[in-house]
């Protein structure tokens, strides 16, 4: 199965996102570009995604977790990787890619 995916620049806000990311949060891409993660999810989800991505964009480093997320299709364990995209020029992170994975149930 196709993963959602989505970018998202160092604003937070996002830039572009897969059919399958739309369809997993139960959004369309228009209302999701030039939008945050706090205004698309829960505070709680919202603050957690943010120190993620946060650490992602100054440390350079890929991050990944395993946690449950609700959405459109109910709730599912999911692996959730946000790697940084580098600005070619100066080697800074411009971007940060999120994809996530639907992982077997247990």
């Amino acid at each position: 199965l196709p993963d959602p995916m989505a970018v998202m620049g160092t604003n937070y806000a996002y830039t572009l996102a897969n059919k399958y990311f739309c369809q997993l949060i139960d959004k369309s891409e228009e209302e999701i570009v030039d939008r945050t993660d706090f205004e698309l999810f829960s505070r709680r989800d919202a603050e957690r995604y943010r120190k993620i991505e946060t650490d992602v964009v100054q440390n350079s480093q890929e991050q990944s977790v395993i946690e449950e997320f609700t959405g459109a299709e109910g709730t599912q364990r999911l692996q959730i990787t946000r790697t940084p995209i580098y600005d070619e020029t100066n080697g800074e992170v411009t971007k940060i890619l999120v994809s996530l994975r639907k992982l077997a149930e247990e």
